[in-house]
């Protein structure tokens, strides 16, 4: 009794599947009508669902075979948008948590964990908002300017409360432009 599979290859595992072309697809999974098609992974404790979400809307990693309805990932077929706990993910990376708490990491074994953004506009236009309830309350970076600030409000409109002038290092409190070193 062989209880491996092997398609276009003998099998090294329970199923497997070799394919000889370089363009031609090695699984299809489908359904007739336009709800969600998943593939379920399970052991003796626990399972997991990678899938099509209904409607098309995207991929996505569930607890549900209703892949999109409370993803823990997704990525919008529209969009390219990615979802981590949200099927709409609005951003190209989106981050939703329904309780407190929701935090983003960077680690590394050794030296050098960073956040990075980087604008090819020679003005300088990048940073960090801060906002609440899609107001934005601050600002720490830099928005048309060459120089880092922190605003009280947006990037574009808010009041300069800190700024480090590019290339004097001049330190301002209160104001946009510092002539002296502090």
């Amino acid at each position: 009794f062989q209880d491996k599979v092997g398609i276009g290859s003998l099998p090294d595992e329970k199923l497997h599947v070799v394919i000889s072309s370089a363009t031609a697809t090695a699984a299809k999974f489908e359904r007739s009508h336009n709800n969600n098609v998943a593939v379920e992974y399970r052991n003796t404790t626990s399972r997991m669902y990678a899938g099509l979400g209904g409607d098309a809307l995207g991929w996505g990693i569930d607890n549900d075979a209703n892949i999109g309805i409370q993803p823990m990932f997704f990525v919008r077929r529209t969009t390219g948008n990615v979802g981590v706990g949200t099927n709409n993910p609005t951003q190209l990376l989106d981050v939703y948590k329904t309780s407190n708490d929701a935090v983003i990491r960077t680690r590394t074994t050794t030296a050098g964990a960073y956040f990075e953004a980087d604008s090819a506009a020679a003005a300088g236009y990048y940073g960090i908002r801060l906002s609440s309830s899609g107001t934005e309350r601050w600002f720490l970076g830099s928005y048309n300017s060459p120089n880092f600030q922190i605003k009280d409000g947006s990037g574009a409109s808010g009041a300069a409360r800190f700024t480090i002038v590019d290339g004097t290092g001049y330190v301002g409190v209160g104001t946009e432009n510092p002539l002296v070193q502090l």
